[in-house]
């Protein structure tokens, strides 16, 4: 049984397929969902993922998914975002929803947090539930 990613690094290293980076990015919102210090949740998004266009067909959708979440988790914690989650290149080419029917594509262009419509992605929902504990973390 494999680990589960730990960082955003470790989910675009692992991922060689749309079919692979979502099982992979599920993982990590695992991990993250556990996470309960702001020190882990730096750790979990400063690395820089690899480029994932070019590398299969929808990587830019995946590298642009990356830079949202970290983004966005960055923002929930009250963290200081990386900087390569606002490259241009973390934008997808073609805007991406994740519904299908009109009425729910209208609520993901109404809906979707900042951080993901800056980069051409359109969600109703974010699969985010942090559980940050207040004070310093056991040594």
């Amino acid at each position: 049984m494999k680990n589960r990613p730990q960082t955003l690094a470790e989910v675009a290293e692992r991922a060689d397929a749309l079919e692979t980076f979502g099982p992979e990015f599920q993982d990590w919102l695992h991990t993250i969902r556990s996470t309960h210090n702001r020190a882990s949740i730096q750790r979990a998004i400063a690395t820089e993922p690899q480029i994932l266009r070019g590398r299969f067909p929808g990587g830019d959708v995946a590298d642009a998914w990356l830079a949202a979440y970290a983004e966005y988790v960055a923002t929930s914690a009250k963290i200081q975002a990386p900087n390569w989650a606002s490259d241009a290149s973390r934008v997808s080419s073609e805007p991406w929803f994740s519904v299908d029917s009109p009425k729910e594509r209208e609520l993901a262009l109404r809906d979707s947090p900042p951080a993901f419509r800056n980069r051409n992605l359109f969600t109703p929902r974010i699969d985010l539930p942090l559980r940050l504990i207040a004070g310093r973390p056991p040594k």
